[in-house]
């Protein structure tokens, strides 16, 4: 059984229209019933979630928008199929980024730094950062590069959702002793438009660290 919820609102009539608030809420409810015939052992597994977030855009300059958010949810588990450390898991996470956009050069150059933050109760708080950039070499060429670090911890289910294994309970789909996902990544690519004509050609490296 399955069931969820998402209200929204948003305006772009703060400060003159400079302002524009878009805000969420949003709250899910899983349940999953599992009988096991060689133990005629009946389970019950639910998952629920309750979060909000604010994804804000405020015009600094005719050049340069700042895109800022904040994110806040909470997870819970209530399940007759296990337990952890003694006790039903639940998770609180919040999470802030900043995001600057910036077009220079008579708007051939656009740039975009980004910088976000994500803390939850049962993993250190993590940063990730990345630049990319576009430059537009008149009408024909554009150039993009982009580079950076992200951080992701373990998502709810890929830490304590259980699975059926051959008709019998297993352990988990996911790993409650999973450690938060680091990686670096670059790409630059190209693209030539001639009429009716376009090439594009694209390359990228990416490192990660504890892959999830």
């Amino acid at each position: 059984a399955i069931a969820s919820a998402r209200a929204g609102w948003a305006s772009d009539a703060f400060l003159g229209g400079d302002l524009s608030v878009d805000l969420l809420a949003h709250g899910s409810w899983t349940r999953l019933d599992y009988d096991d015939v060689s133990s005629a052992a009946t389970y019950r597994h639910d998952l629920s979630s309750l979060g909000f977030e604010s994804r804000n855009s405020y015009a600094l300059a005719p050049w340069m928008d700042l895109g800022f958010g904040l994110s806040a949810a909470y997870e819970a588990a209530d399940s007759t199929a296990f337990e952890a450390n003694g006790k039903q898991p639940d998770r609180l996470s919040l999470g802030a980024y900043a995001e600057p956009r910036l077009s220079l050069a008579g708007n051939r150059l656009s740039l975009c730094p980004a910088l976000r933050v994500d803390w939850s109760d049962d993993y250190a708080a993590g940063l990730s950062a990345m630049l990319n950039a576009v430059y537009r070499a008149g009408d024909s060429l554009k150039i993009n590069a982009s580079g950076g670090r992200s951080y992701r911890a373990p998502i709810f289910n890929e830490l304590y959702w259980p699975f059926e294994d051959y008709g019998a309970w297993g352990s988990y789909q996911g790993n409650p002793h999973l450690d938060p996902e680091l990686s670096c990544s670059v790409e630059l690519s190209a693209e030539l438009s001639l009429g009716t004509f376009s090439l594009s050609a694209e390359s990228y490296a990416r490192w990660v660290e504890d892959l999830i």
